[in-house]
């Protein structure tokens, strides 16, 4: 089920965002899980696109894809606020307008190849992150 894979996602974000210490290279560890779950043979992949037809008919199923889906973001928020609090991140970006850049690229990625992920990582954190 989608929704549970995006909740899934969403506390293993959390759990990220929670750390005490978290590594320089944990906005990339986020990214990356989130990324290699939507890019093709992902877990969310596979699932995705039969949870969109659902919901398109069922307000039930279309209430809980969004709520999951707000989820993630926040939790990708999260991460981001942590980031943003230790100087790894540009203070001049609205979190959670980031978070849905980050979530909606993710999404994307489900239509390109799989060796283009990493690209796209690099190019978010090249966005993000303050200059050096």
């Amino acid at each position: 089920m989608y929704e549970m894979a995006l909740l899934e996602l969403a506390q293993r974000l959390s759990a990220i965002a929670a750390e005490d210490e978290p590594p320089g290279t944990s906005l990339r560890g986020a990214l990356e899980r989130v990324v290699a779950s939507y890019a093709r043979g992902g877990a969310l992949a596979k699932l995705v696109a039969d949870a969109w037809r659902a919901a398109t008919t069922d307000k039930r199923a279309a209430l809980s894809l969004a709520w999951a889906r707000e989820q993630l973001r926040l939790a990708v928020a999260d991460v981001l606020a942590r980031e943003a609090k230790g100087g790894r991140l540009r203070a001049d970006l609205p979190l959670d307008a980031v978070a849905w850049v980050v979530l909606a690229g993710a999404e994307a990625v489900m239509h390109e190849l799989p060796e283009r992920a990493v690209d796209r990582i690099d190019t978010l954190l090249a966005l993000v992150e303050p200059p050096r």
